[in-house]
């Protein structure tokens, strides 16, 4: 009796765990099967979840899935008109974008198709944690640790051997190699040495252009009409700022015809550090052309 009862319970068992097998390959078919027919939804809702940074669960996603897909299989056969050619285009789809999403998360190991896969499939990641060398090292190479522990105590055994030295130049030494360098101080910016210079030009006209530039750049730019001045007409321009040292200091005068004026002086001036110096310019019609606009030698500096 007893040993009916054991091989009843042993087949029953058996029975038991084929049922429980076959239940969870059918759950894994299925599984599969959905996400094959809901992979264009997962794709839209997935990357629409990435995006606009949707709060959704993971069953709220699942569902929005199969829903986008299922709209996306009823508005195929309402524009095919055909039932048939509508699943055919879907099932297309689906296969479709199964494969992308597989080149996607497995050809490209980017951040971004891990993230679009972590959303159905929580915890997913596209690489594994390596084992670390340390263990493969000592699981593969057991006989060189063993060497290289012999090669230590020979080398420790040498070290005991020979005279210790005096335990002052011991510790000098050990300061030394921990020792830090220190930082350099950063050097004290030296201040640019400055100096300026203006200037002054008597100009019997009614009406010029002035131009000042000083090593090429333009520094002063005037459209001259002395109106009412009283005596012979002038300027002076405002201070133009330099870095002391040796600068070329150029002076167009041009009048609007070129007929009265169309001169052009290179003045090269030594400029001290502080100094504020006043260069002086005559016009003087009576000379010819080209030839009018003078150094006045009797300028002096301020």
């Amino acid at each position: 009796m007893s040993e009916r009862d054991s091989g009843g319970s042993s087949i029953g068992d058996a029975i038991g765990m084929a049922v429980l097998i076959f239940a969870i390959v059918m759950f894994f078919i299925i599984v599969a099967i959905v996400t094959f027919l809901a992979s264009p939804g997962m794709l839209i809702v997935g990357t629409a979840k990435l995006v606009l940074g949707l709060a959704h669960s993971g069953r709220q996603v699942w569902v929005l899935s199969i829903a986008a897909s299922a709209t996306i299989l009823i508005v195929l056969v309402i524009v095919r008109r055909n039932f048939a050619q509508g699943v055919a285009l879907h099932l297309l789809l689906c296969a479709v974008t199964m494969i992308l999403w597989s080149v996607l998360t497995y050809g490209f190991e980017f951040r971004a198709t891990e993230s679009l896969a972590a959303v159905f499939f929580p915890g997913f990641t596209i690489k594994e944690i390596p084992a670390t060398a340390a263990a493969q090292a000592s699981q593969e190479r057991p006989a060189e640790v063993d060497t290289t522990d012999r090669e230590s105590e020979r080398l420790a055994a040498e070290v005991e051997s020979q005279p210790s030295e005096e335990p002052s130049q011991t510790a000098i030494r050990h300061a030394e190699a921990i020792s830090l360098p220190q930082a350099e101080p950063l050097p004290t910016p030296t201040p640019i040495p400055m100096a300026s210079f203006r200037i002054a030009l008597q100009l019997p006209l009614k009406h010029a252009y002035v131009m000042v530039r000083m090593n090429d750049r333009e520094v002063f730019r005037c459209d001259f009409r002395p109106k009412n001045q009283a005596g012979t007409p002038g300027l002076v321009t405002p201070p133009i700022e330099a870095v002391a040292g040796p600068v070329v200091v150029k002076v167009w005068v041009i009048s609007p015809d070129k007929k009265v004026a169309d001169e052009y002086v290179v003045l090269p001036v030594d400029l001290e550090a502080g100094e504020s110096r006043r260069l002086g310019f005559v016009f003087d019609p009576s000379r010819e052309l080209k030839e009018r606009l003078l150094m006045d030698r009797n300028s002096l500096a301020d």
